[in-house]
């Protein structure tokens, strides 16, 4: 078993390393809670910016996803380079939501 992550509201989550790459095991009774933690990275996965799936099973509500691996905190950030990664990061995850909209075809 892994550590156990504390503070989720909805979830158990536990930090798991098989091959020793970062990875966590999240675990929820909430199916459609569930769905959307395994929807949601892969459509903004082309992005760069959000831990990826690895293995899913949205009926049992188990997720594993590589580890978001925290860097330097945004308050330790001077203002300029906290406003340029948000920047950065908001045009990254936009670009992705825009082409997975379009790929949907016309509604």
């Amino acid at each position: 078993m892994g550590e156990l992550f504390t503070g989720g509201a909805s979830s158990v989550v536990l930090r798991r390393r098989r091959d020793g790459s970062p990875a966590v095991l999240k675990l929820t009774p909430d199916r459609t809670l569930s769905a959307s933690r395994v929807e949601m990275p892969r459509v903004f996965a082309p992005s760069g910016r959000v831990p990826a799936v690895l293995a899913a099973d949205v009926q049992v509500g188990a997720l594993v996803s590589t580890e978001a691996v925290p860097g330097i905190e945004a308050e330790d950030l001077p203002q300029e380079s906290l406003t340029e990664r948000r920047a950065e990061l908001l045009t990254a995850l936009h670009a992705v939501a825009a082409l997975a909209v379009e790929s949907l075809g016309p509604v």
